[in-house]
């Protein structure tokens, strides 16, 4: 049942581009406060009938330093989706998956530069190659990719501050939802609802719906993630990029040339060896438990 909840959640998140593409015509700024107020407010609902008083318990354990560093993750995360939301309305989807696609690469790659953890020769390779094909790419392009590098990036410091303080998907949202709360109504407030619910009725529907399509997810991964092995997981997350890779190239018929695709191949391989570099050392860590 683990496995299914994993799968689905990152299925969900492979094909929801198509839900961001019915909010085209409004600003994404405006879409992107919209979320935070929405997933705020569906969350505490949530958290208050399922769960009494977690937030307030885990804000009063935490020191103002570890206050201080949710709030810069609750930047990140909007940040992220920010740029993801913009991607995709302006028909970069293939560039949005190279995002996700490289940000397993980055996320090592901090570990090393920040963390100081020691990148393995697989690894090593694979961030290498990935740096080239990301470079190659550049230059088949004539720009730099900087809507995948600034996903990657965003999504990858946001992971490595998550890993400094442990805590749930579900109450990590929550919190971060929360702090971003009154950013989002003073946003509002100033920038003006250009569109938002005076419009349509289905956009207003839309609107109102990117709380439940954002946490729904994450249900089913924070049922999923304690409950199959790490392995698994991480080759489950390809599952995201790929759809949205393949939505790109051919429901929305973005352009996509051969040599990019000779970048994008470059970067498969180095998630390949990346994948295998995980298994082989989970292997080996299941063998010296036993």
């Amino acid at each position: 049942m683990a496995i299914y909840a994993g799968l689905g959640a990152y299925i969900f998140w492979g094909v929801i581009p198509v839900f961001w593409k019915q909010l085209a015509a409004i600003p994404p700024f405006e879409v992107v406060c919209y979320r935070i107020l929405f997933t705020a407010i569906c969350l505490f609902g949530i958290l208050f009938v399922y769960d009494k008083g977690a937030i307030q318990k885990k804000v009063r354990a935490d020191t103002r330093r570890m206050l201080g560093l949710h709030f810069f993750t609750a930047v990140l995360l909007s940040a992220n989706w920010l740029i993801f939301v913009w991607g995709i309305v302006t028909g970069q989807l293939v560039e949005v998956s190279l995002g996700y696609f490289i940000n397993p690469l980055v996320s090592v790659l901090l570990g090393r530069i920040v963390l100081g953890e020691e990148l393995r020769g697989s690894q090593q390779l694979a961030v290498g190659l990935a740096f080239l094909s990301v470079m190659s790419m550049g230059i088949v392009l004539g720009r730099i990719p900087w809507l995948a590098l600034m996903l990657a990036a965003t999504f990858g410091l946001y992971g490595l501050l998550k890993k400094t303080r442990p805590i749930g998907a579900l109450h990590g949202l929550a919190l971060e939802s929360f702090i971003m709360f009154p950013f989002a109504i003073i946003a509002l407030y100033f920038v003006g609802s250009s569109h938002g619910f005076s419009g349509e009725l289905n956009t207003s529907l839309f609107l109102l719906a990117t709380g439940p399509i954002t946490i729904f997810p994450l249900v089913l991964f924070a049922y999923a993630a304690p409950r199959i092995p790490l392995s698994t997981l991480g080759m489950l997350q390809y599952f995201a990029p790929s759809l949205q890779f393949l939505l790109g190239v051919w429901l929305y018929k973005e352009p996509f040339s051969l040599s990019e695709g000779v970048a994008f191949a470059g970067i498969w391989i180095a998630l390949v060896l990346y994948s295998y570099d995980g298994v082989r050392q989970r292997r080996r860590e299941l063998r010296i438990v036993s």
